[in-house]
C-alpha cells in the first residue's frame, strides 16, 4: 500500500534500514548505550536526519499528519509535569521522564509515519516484525533447549550489564525470552506483532473487509504458540479475545456452527490445564508468585489513587508507598508483595501517575466511526496484556509507537471493503480523535 508517489531515493533507503536497526536493537538490546545515550535513539535520529533531509516538505507532511497523536502526547506530558511539580518530583528527574517518554514517543511515531508516507504500511511494519521473528527464533530455541540460543542472549546482557532480576532468566533457564529485555517484555512485543500482522492484511484486504482472512487466522495461531511456549499467559487470554471478535464479525456462523466444540473444550479445559500445571508448564499454573498476588496489587493500587487522585507524578513508584496500605492488607492473599512489586496494572499505574485526569485525555483516542473500531481490534490482545502489567504507551513500551503510524495512516485513507477509497472520498471525512486524522 505505497503512496504512489512517494520515490524513494538513496537517503530514504538509508533512513529505512536505519528504522529496522533501530527495531533490531529496540528488542535485543534496550539498554546498549554509549554513554548516556542509548545507541537505539541514536539510530533513530539518524533515520530522521535522512528522511529531512531527502525530502524536508514530506517529513513536515507527517508532523501535520500526525498531529492529532501529538498533541494527546503534549496534553499527557503537561498533565504530567504539572502533577509531579505539585508532588514536588526532582526537576532533573522530571525532564528525564519527558524525555524519555513522551520526547521518544512523538519522534518514534513522526518518523515512523514519515516512512510509511515513503515506503508504505508493508516495509516498516516489516522492519518491527522481522526484529521480532529474529527474537522468535531465538526463543525457540531456548524452549528447545538449544544453547547457543541462551548463549546469545546472556552475551547480549553482558553488553547491557543486565540487572541481577533479568539475569536470572538466562542463567536460570527457566523461561525463554528471546532477545528480549525479558519473558515480559516478549510477550508485550508478541501482541504488538499481531497488530502489526493484522494492520498488514486490512493494508492487503482493505481495512473494514469483513471477509474471515484464514492467513490471518494462521498467524494469531502461531503467535499463541509462541506466547505459550515462553509462559505469557495474557497474551493467551488477548490472543483468544481477539479471534472470538474477529470470528464473530467475519464468520458468525462458522463460530456458531463451532460453539458445541467450544462449550466441551471449556468443560475439559480445567482437567487440562491441572494436567499441564502438573508438569510444570507455566501457563497451566494459577497459583505461582506472580499471579497469587495480582488481586492485593490490585486493591493497592486503587487505595492509592483514592489516597491522591490529582497524581503522584512522573517519578511514581507504588513500592514507595507500601506503608499506607498495611493495615489494610492483613487479610488479603499474598499480603507482601506490594513491597516488592509494583502494581502490575497498566491502566491503574498510569492513573496514579498522572491522576483521574488522565481518563478525560485517554477519550480522545477512541474510535468514532466503524473503520476506526475495526482497526482498534488488532490491539486487543495489547489492551488485555497491559491489564496484567506495568508497560504500556507513555509508560515504558515505546514500541507501540512504530506500529501507530500505520494505523493512522490506513484510518486517514478512509479504506473500504475491497481495497483503498480514493484520496478524494477520503478527505470528506471528519476526523475528530487522535487516532485517525484528516487527509492532507
Amino acid at each position: 500500500m505505497q503512496n504512489p508517489d512517494a520515490r524513494p531515493g538513496p537517503l530514504h533507503w538509508c533512513a529505512l534500514a536505519l528504522f529496522a536497526v533501530t527495531a533490531i536493537l529496540s528488542i535485543a538490546a534496550v539498554r546498549l548505550s554509549i554513554g548516556p545515550l542509548p545507541i537505539r535513539i541514536a539510530t533513530l535520529l539518524a533515520s530522521g536526519a535522512c528522511l529531512a533531509l531527502a525530502d524536508a516538505g514530506r517529513f513536515r507532511d507527517a508532523v501535520g499528519r500526525s498531529w492529532r497523536l501529538i498533541a494527546v502526547v503534549a496534553a499527557v506530558a503537561t498533565l504530567g509535569v504539572v502533577v509531579s511539580i505539585l508532588a514536588s518530583a526532582p526537576p532533573a528527574d522530571l525532564a528525564q521522564q519527558v524525555i524519555e517518554i513522551h520526547v521518544q514517543a512523538i519522534m518514534s511515531a513522526v518518523i515512523a509515519y514519515a516512512l510509511v508516507l515513503h515506503f508504505g504500511v508493508g516495509p516498516v511494519l516489516g522492519c518491527f516484525l522481522g526484529a521480532y521473528a529474529l527474537s522468535a527464533v531465538v526463543a525457540l530455541g531456548q524452549v528447545l533447549g538449544v544453547d547457543p540460543a541462551w548463549e546469545a542472549r546472556a552475551a547480549i546482557g553482558r553488553l547491557m550489564r543486565d540487572p541481577v532480576l533479568t539475569q536470572h532468566w538466562y542463567v536460570s533457564r527457566e523461561r525463554a525470552l528471546g532477545l528480549s529485555f525479558s519473558p515480559v517484555h516478549f510477550g508485550t512485543q508478541t501482541c504488538l506483532a499481531l497488530a502489526a500482522s493484522t494492520f498488514l492484511r486490512f493494508a492487503r484486504a482493505g481495512v473494514d473487509a469483513r471477509r474471515l482472512d484464514w492467513t490471518l487466522v494462521g498467524i494469531t495461531c502461531l503467535l499463541v504458540a509462541l506466547a505459550a511456549v515462553t509462559g505469557n499467559r495474557s497474551p493467551l487470554l488477548g490472543m483468544l479475545l481477539f479471534l472470538i471478535i474477529y470470528g464473530l464479525i467475519t464468520a458468525p456462523r462458522l463460530v456458531l456452527i463451532a460453539l458445541p466444540l467450544l462449550l466441551l473444550a471449556a468443560i475439559a479445559l480445567p482437567l487440562l490445564l491441572d494436567d499441564l500445571s502438573q508438569a510444570g508448564v507455566r501457563v497451566a499454573e494459577t497459583e505461582d508468585g506472580s499471579s497469587a498476588g495480582r488481586a492485593t496489587l490490585r486493591a493497592f493500587g486503587w487505595f492509592l489513587i483514592g489516597q491522591r487522585p490529582i497524581g503522584y507524578g512522573l517519578t511514581f513508584d507504588s513500592v514507595e508507598h507500601w506503608a499506607s496500605f498495611a493495615h489494610r492488607s492483613i487479610y488479603m492473599d499474598n499480603p507482601l508483595t506490594y513491597r516488592q512489586w509494583a502494581i502490575h496494572n497498566y491502566y491503574l499505574n498510569v492513573m496514579a501517575k498522572y491522576g483521574v485526569l488522565i481518563v478525560g485525555i485517554a477519550a480522545f483516542i477512541l474510535p468514532r466511526n466503524r473503520v476506526q473500531a475495526w482497526l482498534w481490534l488488532g490491539f486487543v490482545p495489547y489492551l488485555v496484556h497491559i491489564f496484567y502489567h506495568n508497560d504500556g504507551p507513555m509508560q515504558g513500551d515505546f514500541l507501540i509507537f512504530f506500529i501507530l503510524p500505520a494505523a493512522l495512516f490506513l484510518a486517514s485513507r478512509s479504506p473500504g471493503v475491497g481495497g483503498e477509497r480514493s484520496a478524494r472520498a477520503a478527505s470528506g471525512r471528519s476526523w475528530r480523535r487522535a487516532f485517525a486524522e484528516p487527509v492532507a
